[in-house]
């Protein structure tokens, strides 16, 4: 299939739809699909085409270019005339305004993956989500098939645009299982046992209610966070002020190597965000054998109830975080669930099923799959 994938951000850029979205387009590529991303280049001078991993990137430089709200009319515009290139346009992020520019401008068949929270970390955007449902209620109507990557996402999207659930189906992010199985272990720089978050550095991350519970389970644990972003500085900025150096280590942007050994060595992975459509380092934390305590969020919860013997859940009070992480250390030394998180190997056979049944819905040109 000649497939045409839109994303606000692309690699080098980070986050959990950058990840997905770099993942599903290299494993299209290597089962033989023609595969171009459309996205924004995070500088005007990244603007240009480049061939990665047997996929094309099509980097645009942005028209309008805010915090939340990027759009570059020139994308728009190449999209529209190369439409008869591809089968299917498959866009991604409910949240990003460059979604609906490209469905408003494409004939043939869409699958939408929303990656959708229903809200966002501030009011001012909560808001703006209430302007834009009635571009999203249109933006569901014209997606011809719906991917959630989580069934908590589906129920949410459900809940607030009803007729998504005749053509929304499951397919979970994935990980790198038999990257992850083959990491070494990293070497830790202390005795006590591997608390880890990983994913970009947000307030509504909450990475600050990790460091709050250190001082109760430092004589045990020792917490390691990596990433980046824009909570960075008042994480280290509280780090220095409490006093805790020796129990927290903000190890900033490492490669995905070293990530898998550091997930290696974990015994609890760490999430405390307040908006995840599923959150994929959960998922990796599993894969590495560590157990993981998380927020009480629907999409975390959905991990828990996929993996009881290895997951706790939290919710607001303090006590609740330090008795989680407690638990689920627990749990890792007597886990017995032989469940393992699905490969990016097995979401994109399970994209390229959707794919076809968006191209055989009610007038579209049916588009046969290579056999296997």
């Amino acid at each position: 299939m000649r497939i045409a994938l839109v994303a606000n951000r692309f690699a080098p850029s980070v986050g959990g739809v950058q990840t997905h979205v770099g993942e599903l387009s290299k494993g299209l590529a290597r089962e033989g699909h023609v595969v171009d991303v459309f996205t924004h280049a995070l500088a005007p001078t990244h603007a240009g085409i480049e061939a990665c991993d047997g996929v094309t990137i099509r980097r645009y430089r942005r028209t309008l270019s805010l915090e939340h709200a990027s759009l570059s009319v020139v994308l728009v515009r190449d999209l529209r005339a190369r439409a008869h290139d591809y089968d299917v346009l498959h866009v991604h992020s409910y949240h990003d305004p460059i979604v609906a520019a490209a469905v408003a401008v494409w004939p043939g068949p869409i699958v939408f993956t929303p990656h959708y929270h229903g809200e966002s970390e501030s009011k001012a955007r909560d808001l703006l989500h209430a302007v834009y449902r009635p571009v999203g209620r249109w933006l569901v109507a014209r997606s011809d098939r719906i991917i959630c990557v989580s069934p908590a996402e589906r129920q949410l999207l459900g809940d607030h645009f009803p007729q998504s659930l005749k053509s929304s189906s499951v397919v979970s992010n994935g990980v790198h299982v038999e990257a992850i199985a083959d990491a070494v272990p990293a070497i830790l720089d202390d005795d006590r046992e591997a608390i880890v978050v990983a994913g970009r550095l947000e307030e509504y991350k909450r990475v600050d209610r990790i460091i709050d519970a250190m001082p109760s389970l430092r004589d045990r644990f020792k917490l390691y966070v990596t990433g980046d972003g824009p909570d960075r500085e008042r994480l280290a900025a509280m780090i220095s002020d409490r006093g805790q150096s020796n129990d927290v280590r903000l190890l900033g942007r490492v490669s995905i190597d070293d990530l898998h050994g550091l997930l290696r060595s974990a015994t609890v992975v760490c999430s405390a965000s307040t908006l995840e459509a599923q959150g994929i380092v959960p998922l990796e934390g599993l894969a590495a054998g560590a157990s993981v305590a998380l927020s009480a969020i629907p999409a975390h919860r959905s991990i828990v109830d996929a993996y009881p013997d290895r997951a706790q859940s939290f919710g607001d009070d303090p006590a609740e975080v330090i008795a989680a992480i407690t638990a689920a250390a627990a749990m890792r030394s007597r886990a017995s669930s032989t469940a393992m998180p699905v490969s990016w190997g097995e979401v994109v056979r399970q994209t390229e099923a959707v794919y076809a049944d968006a191209c055989q819905a009610p007038g579209r040109v049916a588009v046969a799959l290579p056999s296997a």
